[in-house]
């Protein structure tokens, strides 16, 4: 029996730990990447730089549009979903995901 289990048990771990009941898609793989809106910043001021009030407000939209966002591609077993984040939701999602972190390690 110990021989059976050392040479198979590790196939038999990796399918059962493969097999999801819940019905929600099971998490394969993270893609992701920074975007930054800078030259469409660029092209409104450009384009409407001439008067003051209104280079005020495009300067404001372009503070906002200079703020990077992370897009995260989360590959299932059902397809992929992309998902946009801003750098306060990245920040909150890495918070949890240490906390989630710091359980798993007390189980152990």
């Amino acid at each position: 029996m110990v021989r059976v289990w050392s040479e198979g048990g590790i196939a038999v771990c990796d399918r059962l730990r493969n097999i999801s009941y819940s019905g929600r898609p099971q998490l394969l793989d993270v893609n992701w990447t920074l975007r930054m809106d800078v030259a469409r910043c660029e092209a409104l001021n450009r384009d409407h730089g001439v008067e003051r009030y209104a280079h005020i407000l495009f300067s404001r939209d372009c503070a906002k549009m200079r703020q990077p966002r992370a897009i995260l591609e989360l590959v299932t077993d059902h397809g992929s979903k992309p998902v946009e984040m801003s750098r306060e939701e990245l920040v909150e999602l890495f918070r949890t995901l240490q906390n989630v972190q710091k359980h798993i390690d007390t189980l152990l």
